[in-house]
């Protein structure tokens, strides 16, 4: 089984050399009619695209701020095979940029070209077809659509993206969702500064190849005369470059299972984080902040953390009486917690650690982003004397972050921890159905991080920790006088993040609308009515669910089938891949108990009953519980299933696969009747 690979290590540690470098078969604007038609061995050939080349390589040169940029030169060739691959046709390119300095694109050019009528026809994308647009404060994205983009036809593109944002190189992904023939990156680094490698991914490379060349970076530097004038210089900085080259060859396309937090954990890439430096003649200089340090410069940052901890007079006018006279710590804590929950609105898609405003604004509009209003609780939390501390981390769709490495834009989310008597509560207001010392599932990704000036305590959220617990019972019985139905009731107690779910649906389509969505799962044979709801305004509370249900009967008057599981059981098995080479992340733990009480017709008697059944995975990691009893004209089914993890590594597939086989065995098993 191929073992995943997550190595974190210095450039210098590069395990494998060769003697002889391999060269990409394919050149940019070399193209044939052989190249229109090739099959491709060891590929998909069903894929809707292929990528034939996908090159890259990064290097630095000095640059005119008396520093160092970098520059990512790129060569992309697909074969669009389906229709479904038409959105390959417009490539877009992420650049940051902030106060200080902004990446840059230059020498793009891009070609479609098609076969007509045995000629290669070749069309160039034209410069006012290529445009710039902001997605967010800090990123924009140059884009442009490739013409005339037909089954069969080519695509390929080139460019040189230039960065003075040199402490995190551009990460290489060589996997994505179409099969890749060939991928390539090389990175080559000056010998005076060292980086941390992150690779991430399973398979193994075609060769990795390592070379040194000695070079000289000219970088213009300032310098005062005697007479304090100012003047500049060429200084002359030698370096021998250390060259690294990766390739790999023919791999898959990346397949998202069901249960993955994100593909950026898995897939195949390689990254790079800037740890020091140090130039001829001098000192080793470290480059990366400890978690000490970062939290001292996010504390004084403005849009971060300068204003939490300040006598905020303002808040005073802000808070009702209740609230600061409260005298219970853990009361007032809940007050104020609510206070904002209920009363600002948040864009929860603008997610970030940092303020999009000041934190004055963020009261006077009653609103902001999940950053603006879970820094407000704790700046409020603090006024009115009630320890409270943002954590910072990484939500699951965002990817997972390393410990020991205060990369600030790994993060991207920011909740309160508030302390009492010793005890943690950890609060997030933005969502206005979380409840108190509640936070939503996806900030449960393993490690965040407290910022504090006197402490910087790890945080392990983990999705082990959530138990997802939801009771149901169903009481069936037949309609006696016309044999044509079943009828019954079914009511649910839901787990805590279903039932948020549910009140999210509410809040923004209505009660209505939700039991549309219930009955919609109603299609014949089945139909319900009389959908009730309780507490969906109680958040801390479970939800409850009601309603009646109608089941044409299935059979004729001597023989009645019945699943008795309406629409609760699981009818498919999640986990059909033959195989999974990453691990199944689901969102917590669940506990899921369902009791159906049946009346046994009149004039009938139990002919088939499902035969009752106990399965567990190796060291309890789920437990299933299937079992059926007669009692005073009446079956008596329980059915338990219990997973005791959120997440089963690779090794545990198998054995979960099995696992859940039985589960939708059993769950989609029928009860039969017969006439006496």
């Amino acid at each position: 089984m191929i073992k995943l690979i997550t190595l974190l290590a210095t450039l210098q540690c590069i395990v494998c050399t060769l003697a002889a470098q391999e060269k990409c078969p394919t050149k940019f604007e070399k193209v044939s009619l052989k190249d229109f038609t090739e099959v491709y061995v060891g590929v998909d050939s069903a894929a809707a695209a292929y990528v034939i080349a996908d090159v890259g390589h990064i290097y630095f040169e000095a640059n005119n701020k008396q520093w160092f940029s970098t520059y990512l030169n790129v060569f992309n060739r697909k074969r669009i095979q389906n229709k479904s691959a038409f959105n390959l046709g417009t490539i877009e390119i992420p650049l940051y940029h902030n106060t200080e300095s902004e990446e840059k694109i230059t020498k793009i050019e891009a070609y479609t070209y098609n076969v007509v009528n045995g000629q290669i026809v070749k069309e160039k994308i034209k410069k006012e077809d290529i445009i710039i647009e902001k997605t967010s404060a800090n990123y924009k994205v140059q884009k442009f659509t490739f013409p005339n983009v037909k089954v069969g036809s080519i695509i390929e593109y080139s460019y040189t993206l230039k960065s003075d944002f040199i402490r995190n190189l551009n990460t290489w992904y060589f996997q994505g969702n179409y099969p890749v023939l060939w991928s390539e990156y090389e990175v080559t680094i000056p010998s005076f500064f060292f980086y941390n490698t992150i690779t991430k991914g399973y398979y193994e490379y075609a060769s990795v190849t390592k070379r040194t060349d000695n070079n000289t970076y000219n970088v213009r530097q300032d310098v005062s005369g005697v007479l304090t004038t100012t003047r500049s210089e060429l200084i002359n900085v030698p370096s021998t470059d250390n060259s690294t080259k990766w390739i790999i060859k023919n791999l898959p396309a990346f397949k998202a299972e069901r249960f993955t937090t994100t593909s950026k954990n898995y897939i195949q890439s390689i990254g790079f984080q800037q740890t020091g430096q140090q130039f001829a003649g001098g000192s080793y200089v470290g480059i990366m902040d400890d978690w000490k340090t970062a939290s001292a410069k996010l504390l004084e940052t403005e849009n971060f953390g300068y204003d939490l901890y300040r006598r905020n007079g303002w808040i005073g006018s802000e808070l009702r009486s209740d609230i600061k006279d409260e005298k219970n710590a853990v009361t007032k804590t809940i007050k104020v917690f609510k206070y904002i929950r209920d009363n600002y609105k948040c864009d929860d898609e603008d997610f970030g650690i940092f303020l999009t405003t000041n934190l004055k604004d963020v009261a006077k509009k009653k609103m902001g982003s999940i950053a603006d209003i879970n820094l407000l609780l704790i700046a409020m939390l603090d006024y009115v004397n009630i320890k409270a501390t943002p954590v910072i981390l990484s939500t699951r769709g965002h990817g997972k972050t390393f410990s020991n490495l205060p990369v600030l834009v790994d993060f991207n989310y920011v909740i309160c921890e508030a302390t009492i008597d010793n005890k943690k509560y950890y609060l997030d207001a933005s969502s206005p159905t979380n409840g108190f010392n509640k936070i939503n599932e996806i900030c449960y990704n393993g490690f965040a991080k407290t910022i504090s000036a006197k402490y910087n305590d790890d945080v392990i959220l983990d999705a082990d920790n959530l138990l997802e617990d939801k009771n149901t019972l169903i009481e069936i019985t037949c309609n006696n006088t016309t044999k044509q139905n079943w009828v019954g009731t079914l009511k649910s107690q839901l787990g805590y993040y279903e039932s948020t779910a549910y009140r999210n649906f509410n809040i923004k389509k209505g009660a209505d609308e939700l039991k549309k969505q219930i009955l919609k799962q109603y299609t014949d044979p089945y139909e319900a009515s009389n959908i009730t709801f309780d507490s969906l305004a109680a958040y801390e509370a479970p939800v409850n669910v009601t309603y009646n249900f109608k089941i044409a009967i299935d059979g004729d008057n001597n023989l009645l089938f019945l699943n008795p599981l309406i629409k609760e059981g699981s009818t498919t098995n999640y986990f059909k891949s033959d195989e999974r080479n990453y691990p199944v992340e689901m969102p917590y733990k669940t506990s899921e108990k369902i009791t159906v009480r049946i009346e046994i017709p009149k004039g009938y008697i139990v002919d088939e009953l499902p035969k009752p059944i106990k399965v567990k995975m190796p060291d309890d990691k789920a437990y299933f519980e299937y079992k059926i009893l007669t009692t005073d004209g009446f079956l008596i089914l329980n059915t338990t299933l219990n997973f005791n993890k959120a997440n089963y590594m690779v090794d545990d597939y198998y054995d979960l696969q099995a696992f859940y086989d039985y589960v939708v065995k059993k769950h989609t098993e029928q009860i039969v009747f017969k006439k006496k």
